[in-house]
């Protein structure tokens, strides 16, 4: 079934899979604490690439949100959590969260009753390898394709099973960052990339293929990808976004209950969607509709440039009476807004898009969908019963932009090339006047977007098919043989590069004895190196014990011992020879030992 959608089933087995994810937040219920731009190296070529775009057209403005891509991995672990028949879960979180983890899994028992969550530190898994956790399947959520795979390979003498989520994939960076990366990293029958939508899917192929040819022909190799591409669709939390009460939900968010409510909602910004194409039409609707009072809400977050710009232009073309703006909104203020609107409208035109989460959080709340005919929408809306599909077009004109993300960041290159996207307005405007005035059918659309949204997008239903896909690839990986592990390019060597920079070095027949001194205490001394790092244990204080120990027994005291000897002393199956050796130097640099 490879490259293939899972959709029957599986390998059946009773065997519970230890499946390892990382995770950098609490699932269920903590979205509105980590509304924040991207932390790390991505959160700072964002910030980089606003600061530069900022400076040189100043007029233009850009804010970093977390964005879909986030709330689809806490619907998707809360799901696996709940659900999965087959997987028994263990968390590798940053080392500073360990504890708040382990206190989130002792607080929520419901998501491992009868297997309950282990919480590993990174530097647990850093220090013994994987061997030592033995998991069964890795599972990443975060989509950056290639580091689970360089995990395995690095820190693991067995195969198991790499398991990636896919998010946005059109990022100029991604290619030589993470589709390069993934094309030059070993991989096996038994990896695979999830890919939450057809066009997903299509999209992937197509990167890989561009990019694999162009590399080997430049260079004359033949790098691939021999894992595989399978269709799992996100999902949403089908029994906390139902139908509502409109009337009340209406009175709570401050809109008068006789309104005929459409709604906008997501990234308020022209790199997910233009929304200037649909003012005119907006005003259409109005004037064609004098007895319906129609109001249009567009909700969510977005930079601040693009949201006063939309707010002066509604209100210079007459429309502030008729289109309402709620910004920054919470995650219970998104989940009424979708309980109490009549239509969503989606016209997403970016390539970022690559499934599309708020359809479907539509569907779940039996909301008829009007939404552009792009990406995964397709995968999702099903024309003519749960909502409509507005066409939209594109052309090839993106020959001047192959390094403008280089120089001018992503957003640029999305905001251009999502301004060359048209979509068929003419036809959303007959769409959304047939659903206006036919209640009937939007009564019908209502009913079968629930039933779709729970049958196909539910926490249950996707559970079932990772716990398919799962026993499928397990059973994979145990036929495949290991291949020999050669050093790979991006594997730092840190002292052959630049072992020039210190005066000498130590080597094994270097004779090393405890030094007598009044340097600080091995305690003292941890205490400062390790509060630069906190939550992960950078030296073993009984190793360093143990030498000292060593160093001043009497046959040793005076005469001293050669770094081979301690080496060969010290080290076993738990420790390796590096260990021994930094250990043996971080003494000699506190002035512990001397030479």
């Amino acid at each position: 079934m490879t490259h293939n959608e899972v959709s029957v089933d599986s390998v059946a087995s009773d065997k519970h899979l230890r499946c390892m994810a990382m995770m950098d937040y609490l699932p269920g219920g903590q979205l509105e604490k980590v509304r924040r731009p991207p932390s790390g190296y991505l959160g700072w070529i964002t910030r980089s690439e606003e600061r530069l775009i900022h400076k040189i057209r100043p007029e233009v403005q850009f804010s970093s949100h977390v964005r879909g891509n986030r709330v689809a991995m806490d619907y998707l672990m809360q799901a696996l959590l709940k659900h999965s028949q087959h997987a028994e879960f263990a968390f590798v979180v940053p080392d500073s969260q360990k504890k708040g983890f382990e206190q989130w899994s002792l607080a929520n028992p419901q998501y491992g009753a009868d297997h309950p969550v282990e919480i590993y530190g990174r530097g647990q898994v850093i220090g013994p390898g994987l061997d030592a956790i033995a998991p069964d399947i890795w599972l990443n959520l975060h989509g950056d394709c290639d580091a689970p795979l360089r995990m395995r390979n690095r820190r693991s003498s067995c195969i198991y099973p790499t398991v990636t989520v896919l998010h946005g994939l059109s990022m100029h960076n991604y290619l030589y960052d993470m589709f390069l990366r993934t094309l030059l990293t070993p991989s096996y029958a038994c990896d695979t990339l999830i890919c939450t939508s057809r066009s997903c899917k299509e999209a992937m192929t197509n990167i890989f293929e561009e990019v694999s040819a162009s590399f080997n022909k430049q260079f004359g190799t033949n790098i691939g990808f021999n894992g595989r591409l399978d269709i799992i669709p996100l999902c949403v939390d089908t029994d906390q976004l139902k139908p509502g009460d409109k009337s009340a939900l209406r009175k709570q968010l401050g809109i008068p209950k006789d309104t005929f409510l459409l709604l906008f909602l997501g990234y308020i910004s022209p790199v997910k969607a233009d929304l200037g194409p649909l003012l005119p039409m907006i005003r259409r609707l109005i004037k064609n509709n004098p007895g319906v009072k129609l109001l249009f809400a567009i909700a969510g977050t977005g930079p601040e440039g693009y949201y006063n710009a939309l707010l002066r232009i509604i209100h210079e073309i007459g429309l502030a009476k008729n289109i309402t703006l709620f910004r920054e909104i919470s995650d219970a203020k998104k989940d009424n807004l979708l309980r109490a609107a009549d239509i969503l409208v989606a016209p997403c035109d970016s390539l970022q898009e690559s499934f599309g989460l708020t359809p479907i959080e539509a569907m779940a709340c039996g909301l008829p969908q009007v939404v552009a005919d792009w990406n995964g929408y397709r995968d999702t809306v099903v024309e003519g019963k749960t909502g409509f599909l507005i066409p939209t077009c594109w052309g090839r004109c993106d020959g001047e932009h192959r390094d403008t993300g280089d120089m001018l960041g992503w957003a640029y290159d999305h905001i251009v090339q999502g301004q060359s996207i048209t979509l068929d307005v003419a036809t959303m405007y007959e769409r959304l006047q047939n659903l206006i005035s036919h209640p009937e059918l939007r009564h019908a659309m209502s009913e079968h977007s629930r039933a779709r949204a729970v049958a196909e997008f539910s926490y249950a239903s996707v559970a079932r098919r990772y716990d398919e896909l799962w026993n499928e690839l397990a059973a994979t990986a145990r036929n495949l043989q290991l291949r020999p592990r050669y050093r790979a390019f991006d594997e730092p060597a840190y002292f052959n590069c630049f072992k020039h920079d210190a005066t000498k070095e130590l080597r094994d027949d270097c004779v090393i004895r405890k030094a007598d001194n009044d340097a600080l205490s091995i305690t003292t001394s941890l205490q400062l190196v390790e509060a630069m790092l906190p939550g992960i244990s950078i030296f073993e204080e009984s190793l360093l014990s143990q030498l000292m120990e060593t160093l001043s027994s009497t046959e040793n005291a005076s005469e001293g011992v050669t770094v081979g000897e301690l080496i060969s002393m010290m080290s076993d199956e738990t420790r390796s020879r590096d260990t021994v050796m930094r250990h043996i130097l971080f003494l000699l640099k506190h002035g512990k030992v001397a030479i």
